[in-house]
């Protein structure tokens, strides 16, 4: 059973500053848990499966992906946004100038290695925000259609929605009295998106927090993503282990724990379809403050990135 820490992980669009190996820019690899067949929309680099979100906030992931695109299955431009049920950009961080010119560099880096582009699309609607539109067949249907348009450029779409579990709250995960909750909402809409996308000959691939049981408790990790649906209708499900120790010092992704967990869910999801995000980053914990230090770095255990 995982620690209280690793049900409290933050959310990952507020520690990808943090996300970037030096001389790596990286943001996070995604490695294969096991070596198997890949669907032929996936270009297998080698044994492993492998690829990274490519942060748009670090200098070096241009470079990195020169240099490393051939080894790497995919090329991940993390840089995208939902804000609403049919907007769907550029983070708001980047200007259109700087996103236009980000996303020809990514492209050209995909094309130069013959790796499919998957462009991974963040959820800034706010708390309850995502959830509201999936739970309205209505706008849950435009917003498979503004995704589906948006894909029109891409290989496939990487869905990275996370205030389901980290801003939500876990009363909105359950059907109550009837009224069908996220997880039921979240599975109709990958389901109506996925055969959408694959219709386009297009790939859909979520990012996603860990589960580690099938009971749905508080302390099952977080269940509202529907794994069973997901193992049935999504290509790719990228299991974000990391970021375990977050209220006192500790591992980013301590062995035992990622092993027991992704041991698991190879009970629930195909093996195929699972790849292990691990963290490429660490924390330097503040303890103490002595002297002046950055407002946002000031608290005592609290972590900062080491770049």
């Amino acid at each position: 059973m995982p620690s209280s820490d690793a049900l409290r992980r933050a959310p990952k669009r507020l520690r990808m500053s943090a996300l970037t190996c030096a001389g790596a820019a990286i943001a996070a690899a995604v490695v294969a848990f096991t070596a198997v067949p890949t669907p032929a929309s996936v270009h297998a680099a080698g044994p492993l499966e492998v690829g990274a979100w490519g942060f748009y906030g670090a200098d070096n992931v241009l470079p990195a992906l020169a240099s490393h695109a051939d080894e790497m299955t995919e090329v991940v431009p993390f840089f995208f946004t939902a804000k609403s049920a049919t907007d769907i950009g550029y983070n708001g961080n980047v200007s259109k100038t700087r996103g236009d010119s980000l996303l020809q560099s990514f492209k050209d880096a995909a094309a130069a290695n013959g790796k499919p582009l998957i462009a991974s699309i963040a959820d800034t609607t706010g708390r309850l925000g995502m959830a509201s539109i999936i739970a309205d067949p209505a706008s849950r249907t435009a917003h498979v259609n503004a995704l589906v348009n948006f894909a029109g450029g891409f290989s496939g779409i990487d869905l990275d929605y996370e205030s389901f579990a980290f801003s939500d709250g876990q009363g909105s995960w359950p059907t109550v009295d009837g009224v069908p909750g996220t997880y039921d909402n979240w599975g109709a809409f990958l389901t109506e998106l996925s055969t959408a996308l694959h219709a386009n000959g297009k790939t859909l691939q979520v990012s996603v927090p860990p589960i580690y049981d099938g009971s749905q408790t508080p302390k099952s990790g977080y269940w509202v993503y529907n794994f069973p649906v997901m193992a049935n209708v999504v290509d790719r499900i990228k299991v974000m282990m990391y970021s375990y120790s977050v209220s006192q010092p500790g591992p980013n992704a301590p062995y035992d724990w990622v092993s027991k967990t992704m041991t698991f869910m190879k009970t629930v999801v195909p093996a195929g379809k699972l790849q292990l995000g691990i963290p490429a980053y660490g924390s330097d914990w503040v303890t103490k403050v002595d002297g002046a230090c950055r407002r946002r770095h000031c608290s005592t255990r609290r972590p900062r990135s080491v770049r």
